[in-house]
């Protein structure tokens, strides 16, 4: 039998979203997988006919004593002899579409000779053994060669008939007699077997390609939809940041001018400058915030994640979003967190984070006349758990069986449906589950299980030792109101400072200066980045510490490892505590 399982065109439709990519029928190493075990397949078949045949045989010859001819042992042995040359061509590599061919029209002259054996023209009954051809051909191949194989071998078998009839061949001792009527009537069975293989097989075929390709459209769709409803997340948060990053710029601009216009009250002065610093930090975490979420990177292993943490800094995300709604719709919503004792869980922040946002965001929209929403977490076992409550409208008991499938809204076109499908798979990626308990106009209870991080081993490492020693440093920013703010803060701790508004400048600076303990430069200016003057720094001299200030948030903090080339990152906006901490740091003596 013959499989040229090296032509077969088989597609797969591309992996479901978050779940980890199979490998793919047209990558390489796929499709020499599936070429081997269909070659295997074709083997295993042809071996156990062949093996079939001699012993049926020598059953044949020992029990009954029907003499058996020669011919049908020679044929049934060469057949299982070949499966050695095949299976060395494949290894070979040579697996196209001619040795395909080739195996398949030796299949059907093995089976001839065998035929020719049985008598020839008397062996008309035994025709439906060319079937086996034209079936593996058809259906692991293609319709076209079973065509071919089903006409070749009604060609060979009515040859060996001909040549026999005219007597170039001798006949076949112990044949039945020949019978042109059984034989015409075989030989039709066959061509109308081999017929319906091919349409079949042609059917099965187109059938498959239509189903992938659907599949594969619908699999785009639904990343494009999964896409749709990150953005429309975002979207909607970004419209309560901007509210609440206008309220803190407000309360920082108010009280500036406020400490301006009293400033022959030092108490006063001091703490409007607070309550602006306050304003400052605050607006710092919202952006870090936003930079966060709107990171998709995946972590390349788990890390231990304390939900309760989490739980807080969501809450505060999305705060200026709940609020605001409230306040429009002249209602009054709290989202209030009810933290246990619970061990960090083992995960992906960036992901959980969304998961709790979609969650809360759910039971927002399901508050139309107010209500609370609370966040609980709990330990069982080895095993931490969060739950969503809200008091809002509930869901019927057929809506809450569908409330996970993908596509399925309650919420008309104004919702892709994909809210609650998208935590289920995030938390059943991390090894999780997620269920939903819900009563009609009683609210709503969703919960999610993670497994615990392993317990941290605890750090031998001790906090650095203030220092004492001032430093000479070099600041480089081209931000002249920024290098003179960052520059007073090092200068108000004794710090000797040099400033340079480039990086050309600042390396022409650490050449004429032999005593610069310390580069401080900003990451994102013309001409030369943060990352190529550090190079450049260490080139020049290989002991000088090297920061690098950002405003570009965490996306660029987490290229620092890759980077490699810089002591410490520090983000905007900076305070001087954390400033003096990380000089303090990274400026002690190596040891």
């Amino acid at each position: 039998m013959t499989a040229p399982a090296d032509n077969l065109s088989v597609m797969t439709p591309n992996p479901a979203l978050a779940q980890g990519p199979p490998a793919h029928d047209d990558h390489p190493f796929a499709r020499a997988k599936r070429h081997q075990r269909l070659l295997m397949q074709e083997l295993g078949v042809r071996a156990s006919v062949s093996i079939v045949i001699l012993v049926f045989a020598e059953i044949l010859t020992v029990s009954l004593g029907m003499a058996v001819s020669p011919i049908i042992r020679l044929a049934a042995l060469t057949s299982l002899l070949m499966n050695v040359p095949w299976y060395l061509i494949f290894r070979a590599g040579r697996t196209g579409r001619v040795f395909a061919y080739f195996r398949m029209l030796s299949d059907i002259g093995l089976l001839t000779f065998g035929l020719y054996g049985a008598g020839g023209l008397g062996a008309a009954p035994y025709l439906g053994v060319y079937t086996l051809v034209s079936l593996y051909a058809g259906f692991v191949f293609s319709s076209l060669a079973c065509v071919i194989a089903t006409a070749a071998a009604t060609v060979a078998y009515l040859t060996v008939v001909m040549i026999q009839h005219i007597g170039w061949l001798p006949p076949v001792t112990g044949a039945r007699p020949p019978d042109w009527g059984v034989a015409g009537f075989n030989l039709l069975l066959v061509n109308t077997a081999g017929a319906l293989t091919a349409l079949l097989a042609e059917a099965y075929r187109r059938s498959r390609r239509e189903l992938i390709a659907v599949n594969q459209e619908l699999e785009r769709a639904h990343g494009r939809i999964v896409e749709t409803e990150r953005l429309r997340a975002i979207g909607e948060l970004a419209s309560g940041v901007a509210h609440h990053l206008n309220n803190l710029l407000a309360v920082v601009l108010g009280r500036v001018q406020i400490a301006l216009r009293r400033a022959e009250d030092q108490d006063e002065v001091t703490r409007n400058l607070e309550i602006a610093e306050r304003g400052v930090l605050d607006a710092g975490e919202v952006i870090r915030r936003m930079s966060v979420f709107s990171r998709a990177q995946a972590m390349p292993e788990w890390v231990p994640v304390k939900l309760n943490e989490l739980a807080e800094e969501v809450i505060e995300m999305t705060r200026p979003r709940w609020q605001a709604e409230a306040q429009i719709r002249g209602i009054e919503i709290d989202v209030r967190l009810e933290p246990g004792d619970v061990p960090p869980a083992a995960g992906d922040p960036s992901p959980l984070r969304e998961v709790l946002m979609n969650l809360i965001f759910n039971a927002i929209e399901a508050l139309p006349h107010g209500g609370e929403v609370a966040i609980t977490t709990w330990a069982e076992d080895k095993a931490v758990f969060c739950s969503v409550v809200d008091t809002g409208t509930g869901m019927a008991p057929s809506i809450q069986k569908r409330a996970m499938e993908p596509f399925f809204t309650t919420k008309g076109f104004a919702s892709t449906g994909l809210g609650l499908s998208v935590a289920y798979g995030i938390i059943r990626r991390h090894g999780g589950e997620l269920s939903i308990d819900s009563v009609e106009n009683r609210g709503t209870t969703v919960t999610f299980r993670l497994i615990a991080a392993d317990p941290a081993q605890p750090s031998d490492t001790t906090p650095p030792a203030a220092l004492s020693e001032k430093l000479r440093i070099l600041l480089i920013d081209d931000d002249s109101q920024v290098r003179a703010v960052v520059g007073e803060l090092l200068t108000m701790n004794g710090h000797t400072v040099i400033t340079a508004g480039g990086g050309l400048e600042g390396l022409a600076r650490l050449d004429g200066d032999d005593v610069i303990d310390l580069v401080l430069t900003d990451l994102g200016m013309p001409g030369m980045t943060g990352w190529d003057v550090a190079r450049a720094a260490k080139a020049r001299r290989p002991e000088i510490r090297v920061g690098i200030i950002t405003g570009w948030g965490e996306e660029e903090r987490s290229r620092f490892e890759e980077q490699a080339v810089a002591d410490f990152v520090l983000q905007k906006p900076i305070t001087r505590a954390v400033l003096m901490a990380a000089i303090t740091q990274y400026t002690m003596p190596r040891a």
